[in-house]
């Protein structure tokens, strides 16, 4: 849960946060540009090889078996959300009393 501080500081340390992170990835995507200048026959020999063991690999089963297990433990997660909300609805507390 995030708290709201006044001044919009959760606002402000999201921006910063997202910020460092753009900069960070376009950090990395220059040093791999800079990397495959130098090295372009190196980069063509690794795509080639990841392209040929991602050919091998039966993508479709994986995605399949990746669609059936989120949807298989969604039903009872939405289950658990339901119930935590209807007793945050109704009022009952399972933590320490704030009085």
């Amino acid at each position: 849960m995030i708290l709201i501080e006044p001044g919009g500081g959760a606002l402000v340390r999201f921006r910063r946060t997202v910020f460092r992170m753009d900069k960070n990835a376009h950090q990395l995507w220059n040093d791999l540009e800079a990397q495959i200048r130098r090295e372009p026959m190196r980069a063509v020999i690794l795509a080639f090889a990841g392209g040929f063991l991602l050919c091998l690999l039966p993508l479709g089963k994986l995605l399949g078996v990746l669609i059936k297990t989120t949807l298989l433990l969604l039903k009872p997660a939405l289950l658990i959300l339901g119930l935590v909300k209807m007793l945050e609805y109704s009022g009952v507390t399972c933590g320490p009393h704030k009085e």
